[in-house]
C-alpha cells in the first residue's frame, strides 16, 4: 500500500475495535483520508489513542452483512484501499456460531466482492489469526504456514476467509494481503481472550 496522499482514501471495517484503532493511528500519521465502517463507534478509545486526530476519522455505521450499506459508503467515500478487520471474536463465535459465520465469513465475502467490482480500489488487506493453527494432537515443530487445525469456530472462520481470498486470486487475479496476528494486547484492549491485562491495569 502506498504512503498517504490526497488521493488515498482508506476504508477500515471494524475500525472501532482495538486493532482497528491502532491501524487508524498509523494511517492518519501518513496523511491518509480514513473512514470507518462498524456497528458502533468507540469515541473514548479513539480519543485516548488518536487524540486530536480522532476528528479526522469519518464514521459510518453499518453491519458487514449489509452489502447495500457497505457499497453506499464505499461510493460516498471514494475508497482506494480497504483494511478489513471487522469480525466477531472468539467468545461471540462460540456463543452464536450461526451469527458469527454470517459476519466473519459472509461479511468477508461481501468485502472481497466490493473490491473485485471496483477498479478504483487498489489494495485490500485483511486480518486472519494464528487461531487457524491451533494445537493438533501431536504438533509438528515448527508449525508450517499450511498446518492449519482451527480448533475453534473463530479459527475455522478465519481459515475459511484465507481460502476464499485464495480463490479470488486464482479466479479473478485479485490480490489481497492477509496477516495472522498472534497475541494481540495493549492499551484499550477490552474484548477477546487477551483483554485481561488491559482490564486489570485499568482497575488498579
Amino acid at each position: 500500500m502506498q504512503r498517504g496522499t490526497a488521493e488515498t482514501s482508506f476504508l477500515v471495517t471494524g475500525g472501532s475495535g482495538f486493532v482497528g484503532t491502532w491501524v487508524l493511528r498509523l494511517l492518519l500519521a501518513k496523511g491518509a483520508q480514513v473512514a470507518v465502517y462498524d456497528v458502533q463507534p468507540n469515541q473514548r478509545r479513539w480519543d485516548r489513542v488518536l487524540g486530536a486526530d480522532a476528528q479526522r476519522v469519518s464514521f459510518f455505521q453499518g453491519d458487514l452483512v449489509d452489502r447495500d450499506r457497505l457499497e453506499q459508503v464505499c461510493e460516498e467515500v471514494g475508497v482506494t484501499h480497504v483494511v478489513h478487520l471487522g469480525a466477531l471474536l472468539t467468545p461471540a463465535c462460540q456463543e452464536d456460531p450461526w451469527l458469527a459465520c454470517q459476519v466473519n465469513v459472509l461479511g468477508s465475502v461481501g468485502v472481497f466482492e466490493l473490491v473485485r467490482q471496483r477498479e478504483q480500489i487498489q489494495g485490500l488487506a485483511y486480518a486472519s489469526s494464528l487461531a487457524v493453527h491451533g494445537p493438533p494432537p501431536e504438533a509438528p515443530s515448527p508449525v508450517g504456514v499450511e498446518d492449519t487445525f482451527a480448533p475453534s469456530f473463530y479459527g475455522a472462520y478465519k481459515r475459511s476467509v484465507e481460502l476464499i481470498a485464495d480463490q479470488y486470486w486464482k479466479h479473478y487475479d485479485m490480490a489481497s494481503f492477509g496477516l495472522r496476528p498472534h497475541v494481540v494486547y495493549g492499551p484499550e484492549r477490552e474484548q477477546g481472550l487477551t483483554a485481561a491485562p488491559s482490564l486489570a491495569a485499568r482497575a488498579v
